[in-house]
């Protein structure tokens, strides 16, 4: 009988072994094959997402009321560069909006900026980053364009003045003379993503306006409300959005566009609009790597359970291995046989598994996500598992070839000595003398057992003495912890800050109500501190402390973060380099940390000043309630 029979046979016989590794291979190939089902639909949308997330960069003049617009031969030379598939021209302005001479509020209602909406001027709505990014979507009406324009507002504001498409409103810059231009709303959009974790810039006035505070107008619109705003010279764009076609190269293709020598860089700054593409990239790779995760996890339990249930059986096999060597069969024989039994199995598990997976995958993808009509097992998924699955098979009877040698010359030696009818003669004893060990009794063994127990066990009671020095020592680490504790609290409370200048104040904090700045024109919120002084002045610590951060901020320039006693977080800024105290310094209250440099163009207009902040918690609180004159 060759090998392949007896395989065939040894299988039907321990159906219940061979039921059970049926059903484990069945549904450990069913996961697998829907995990690389979830794996492949999970790329595919993350190159789907690439190409329209609506990752693009914008290049924007230095500000909104620069002489030097972003030209027309600038447009068209970044516009050459590979990768970029379209722009957008836009311009910005902030706007009062009329319905039947009624000034209407959006859902701001905060004071000074409650009747005022952030009006977006653009070639083509539908390329605004907003619309792109999936942050806003178009629910009623179409897109403004060049030559078909019209306005497009918030459906919730729409909703609270009963307007609908086809109604006309009347839009102005906000200043009594400024003209009013009258508008046909053409559009209504609805927010898809707040915009409340985004962090309020000067370098962004849009920042400052929720997304229901938008409205989009087409340019020639945009051009008659700035009218009296209008540069004399230049086209009067101040910034471009260019869109690339794949947002993984949006880096790449920005680099290319910062080294143009053609572009005076001084005059122009470049802002990256990915948000949406990092958040959801993000959240695609660690799917990804929790979908391979669970693959490796699966395959590797599985494999330990197959390489068990394997060792069990060839263990239990021992009296029938050892009649096959008996007969003449070869090692290399016996164990290929234990291979085919498996890959029997197999065969029949892994083509059921690949009809199961296709029910199955759906569902599970959807539990990660994906819709259930994009994951789809296909041949080639059933290929690799199929191949992979059967070496790791193959591998998992070598793994068990420990328990299996064992098996054979234990199944040798049974056979050999089952067949022995007579004690050996002195002529067929072996020559040299055999010393056989004597088994130990039972009560050596016992007392062996006792004390393997006691050495393996608990320790003995401890003694009178080794318990009083325990009770000491816990006493005295106790009192040490009070000492701690008591002297931490102390320094806690005796902890009082400083102005760290002597100035007026150019700026105030204020996170409630909008207050002016001089460098945008315009009433915003300000969560820091703007005390006026020459440039060169030393900055004094507000309190004992050690330098935690030293960074660099777009606002407040070089900036030094001080870690005090009490947890508060104190920031200075913006700092020379020469001088400046160094990230783990340790200073004392009234110490210099640095010297005053020069304001950043986002707050040029309030002059020299130090910008001084002061955190709570992770959160900005009023400084001037802590300091003292």
């Amino acid at each position: 009988m060759n090998l392949g029979i007896r395989a065939v046979l040894h299988t039907a016989r321990k159906w219940k072994k061979t039921l059970l590794v049926f059903c484990l291979l069945l549904a450990i190939t069913t996961l697998v094959l829907s995990g690389l089902a979830i794996a492949d639909a999970q790329e595919e949308q993350s190159e789907e997402l690439r190409g329209v997330t609506g990752a693009s960069f914008t290049v924007n003049a230095n500000n909104g009321y620069t002489l030097q617009p972003v030209t027309d031969e600038m447009i068209e030379e970044i516009a050459a560069i590979d990768g970029v598939e379209a722009y957008n021209t836009s311009q910005w302005t902030i706007v009062n909006l009329y319905n039947q001479d009624t000034l209407m509020k959006g859902t701001d209602e905060r004071e000074y900026v409650a009747d005022l909406f952030y009006g977006s001027g653009c070639f083509d709505s539908e390329y605004s980053p907003l619309f792109l990014s999936g942050a806003l979507r178009l629910t009623e009406g179409r897109h403004v364009t060049d030559g078909n324009g019209g306005i497009i507002l918030y459906e919730g504001l729409a909703d609270k003045y009963g307007l609908s498409l086809g109604d006309t409103l009347e839009v102005k810059n906000g200043n009594p003379d400024d003209p009013l231009v009258e508008c046909e709303i053409v559009g209504l959009f609805e927010v898809i993503a707040d915009d409340d974790d985004e962090q309020a810039t000067m370098a962004r006035p849009s920042t400052f306006y929720d997304y229901e505070e938008y409205i989009f107008v087409d340019m020639d619109t945009m051009s008659a409300i700035s009218t009296p705003y209008t540069a004399s010279e230049g086209n009067g764009i101040t910034s471009v959005d260019f869109f690339v076609s794949d947002a993984a190269k949006l880096e790449s293709i920005v680099q290319e566009v910062q080294n143009s020598t053609s572009i005076d860089w001084n005059s122009y700054y470049i802002t990256v609009n990915n948000e949406v593409y990092e958040r959801i990239s993000s959240s695609i790779a660690d799917t990804a790597t929790l979908v391979t995760t669970l693959i490796v996890v699966i395959t590797v339990v599985s494999m330990v359970l197959i390489i068990l249930i394997l060792s069990m059986s060839i263990r239990s096999r021992k009296r029938e291995t050892g009649i096959l060597l008996a007969v003449g069969i070869a090692k290399p024989a016996v164990i290929l046989q234990y291979v085919l039994e498996t890959l029997l199995i197999a065969v029949v598990a892994f083509p059921l598994a690949y009809l199961s997976s296709k029910q199955v995958a759906g569902t599970l993808g959807t539990l990660f996500g994906k819709a259930a009509e994009n994951v789809i097992v296909t041949p080639e998924h059933f290929m690799l598992v199929a191949i992979v699955g059967g070496f790791l098979l193959v591998a998992a009877v070598l793994v068990s070839m420990g328990l299996c040698v064992v098996a054979l010359g234990a199944g040798m030696t049974y056979y050999t000595w089952s067949n022995v009818k007579e004690p050996l003669t002195a002529e067929e004893s072996p020559a040299s003398p055999v010393t056989v060990a004597k088994s130990p009794t039972l009560d050596t063994a016992k007392a062996q057992r006792e004390q393997m127990s006691n050495d393996d066990g608990e320790a003995p009671d401890p003694t009178p003495a080794q318990e009083a020095k325990t009770t000491e020592t816990k006493t005295t680490s106790e009192q040490k912890t009070t000492e701690k504790s008591t002297a931490k609290a102390q320094q806690t409370a005796a902890v009082t800050y400083v102005y760290p200048v002597t100035g007026e104040t150019v700026m105030p904090y204020s996170v409630d109500k909008a207050v002016y700045d001089p460098t945008l024109d315009q009433y915003r919120t300000n969560d820091t501190l703007c005390i006026a002084a020459e440039a060169g002045t030393e900055v004094k610590a507000a309190a004992d402390g050690t330098v935690a951060e030293i960074k660099e901020d777009e606002e407040s320039g070089r900036t030094l973060v001080l870690e005090h006693a009490d947890g508060t977080r104190t920031t200075y800024g913006p700092l020379a380099a020469d001088g400046m105290a160094k990230k783990g310094d340790t200073v004392k209250q009234g110490q210099t940390v640095g010297k005053l440099d020069q304001p950043t163009k986002y707050q040029a207009a309030l002059g020299s000043h130090l910008v001084f902040a002061m955190e709570v918690n992770g959160e900005r609180v009023d400084p001037t309630k802590k300091l003292e004159k």
